[in-house]
Parts: structure tokens; sequence; C-alpha cells
């Protein structure tokens, strides 16, 4: 192993988490852009009526987002409120980790960066539906309802925040380690993907 490598791992690393925290960052940016969007055409009553009653289905899958990471990657859920208004809280997940250091780790990035990536993938897959032609109109209504409801609760709380953080030293720690000594260079392989997405 030379000094290439070590800082082709590292630079991965960083590049890796630098985007997954920055699309956070977007996603809330998106929802708050959506939010004053409302407020100055209904104003904010009818924009906090939207945005925590209406779309409800965005609330239900951010905590099921929360819920199945968890399960899939090993933790404990104890409790689901998937929709269930109260104060600043429109629902919740209770949720435990088990077994060694890195598993707890890799059980809280996932867990609470949930709504963001499951949010992501969601979000692509109604895009995709909505490019279709022969859509009604009806559908594409409710499709795009879906997508907006979705993209409003994809936001991560400062919570979600704080237990994401508790796991990603040693999740970047753990990467660092697979990506050094499996050779891979994940930023080289992205500028290939890009570049033959542009050929097409």
């Amino acid at each position: 192993m030379n000094a290439e490598q070590f800082i082709t791992a590292f630079v991965d690393v960083i590049m890796i988490t630098g985007i997954l925290i920055l699309f956070g960052f977007l996603m809330h940016l998106v929802s708050n852009v959506i939010f004053n969007m409302l407020a100055s055409v209904f104003g904010d009553g009818a924009a906090l009526f939207v945005v925590n009653r209406l779309t409800f289905i965005g609330v239900m899958h951010h905590e099921l987002s929360h819920a199945l990471l968890a399960f899939v990657s090993g933790a404990k859920v104890h409790e689901i409120s998937l929709f269930k208004p109260s104060g600043t809280e429109l629902g919740h997940v209770k949720i435990s980790y088990r077994g060694n250091v890195l598993l707890k780790a890799l059980q809280s990035c996932l867990a609470a960066y949930a709504p963001v990536i499951c949010g992501t993938m969601t979000s692509l897959v109604l895009i995709q539906i909505l490019q279709k032609q022969d859509l009604q109109l009806w559908a594409r209504i409710l499709l795009l309802f879906l997508l907006i409801s979705i993209i409003l609760h994809e936001d991560l709380s400062k919570r979600d925040i704080m237990n994401g953080l508790k796991g990603l030293p040693i999740i970047m720690g753990a990467m660092f380690v697979i990506f050094l000594v499996s050779g891979l260079d994940i930023r080289a392989d992205m500028i290939k993907l890009f570049s033959n997405i542009q050929k097409m």
C-alpha cells in the first residue's frame, strides 16, 4: 500500500459522507421552499395544515423509512407511530441498537438518515412514472401529490442528525479500511458513470 492508495481511500470516504450530508441539507432547503411558497399564497396557517396534516403520507413514509432500515440493519424496533401529531412531533419510531460497536454505528446511521435514503429512492421511482405519456390526469395528480408529500418530509429532524452523527465516525473508519484493502476508487467509478451517461 502506498500514499496514493491512502489518499484515494480518504477522499472517497469524505466524498460519500459529504454527498449524504449535502443531500440531506438540500432536501431541507427544498422542503422550506415549498412551505414558503404555500405560505406566501395561502398564509402560514394553511401552509402548516398542508405540511403537518394534508401530507400525512409523507410523515408515514418518513417513519416507515426509519423502521425499515433499522430492522434491516439488525436494530430492534420497539414502537412505530406513523402519524400521531403531538406538539412539534408528527410521528415517531422507538429503536434500540444491538450487536458490536460497528453494527450499532451502522444501525444508528442507517436508521437516522433513512428518510433521505428511502425518500430519494421513492421520489426517483415516482418521477420515472410521472414521465410516462399515457398517464391519466387523476393518476398524474395523485402521483404528484405523493411526490410532494414525500419531499416535504424527507428532511431530517435535529434528533435524526444527532443520532446519525453518533455512529458516523466509526462508519467512516470502516469505509476507509474497506476502500484501502479492496483498492476501490469510488470517485473514479463515479466519473466513469457520469461520462457514460453523457454519451448516451
